[in-house]
């Protein structure tokens, strides 16, 4: 086992049982014109968990509010399909990591759904209705609106949202008012 410690612009940490404690060559030279040498252990890792991070955080999924084992799962998932598109791409796929991620979600879709027509990943929010900010006015920074459920129950309740879509763009309280004004 090769435990190392590296300093390159910050320290990194090594353990490897591949690995031995041999230096090799780099194509790289520093001021005076000398080689960079380093450990073998050191360039296999630029070259390849580097690159793998590289690729995995262009497009990732995991968010800061979820939970540690979310993170790992969602982790294991995105390793996957990293791994699923490089075989693709040994084999002559040209599908780019987005698009090939994509349709393994519109595939995985497919096959959950009970109805013949499943939802997919691309048309997943299309005829849905989102809450919107009230923009400011030259007279008001930070307006507001009745909402118009909560005026329906009689209650007076203003909120800084309103539904963007409708023509008059009525004003609707972000939770629950604005859900219960679309199932009705």
């Amino acid at each position: 086992m090769l435990a190392v410690r590296f300093n390159d612009k910050k320290e990194i940490y090594f353990l490897s049982t591949i690995h031995k404690a041999s230096v090799i060559n780099t194509r790289k030279r520093d001021r005076p014109g000398n080689v960079v040498r380093k450990l073998q252990l050191v360039d296999d890792y630029m070259g390849g968990v580097d690159r793998n991070d590289e690729m995995i955080g262009t497009y990732s999924c995991v968010r800061k509010s979820m939970k540690w084992t979310k993170k790992v799962a969602f982790h294991f998932i995105e390793e996957g399909l990293l791994n699923a598109h490089i075989l693709y791409a040994k084999e002559g796929g040209r599908k780019p990591l987005l698009r090939f991620k994509l349709d393994c979600i519109n595939v995985l879709l497919a096959s959950s759904a009970a109805e013949p027509s499943a939802p997919t990943a691309s048309n997943h929010f299309s005829g849905c209705h989102f809450p919107e900010l009230i923009p400011p006015t030259q007279s008001k920074q930070n307006p507001h609106k009745r909402c118009i459920v909560c005026t329906s129950n009689k209650t007076r309740k203003e909120s800084r949202y309103q539904r963007g879509e409708c023509a008059h763009k009525p004003g609707l309280c972000a939770a629950p008012c604005f859900k219960i004004y679309h199932t009705e």
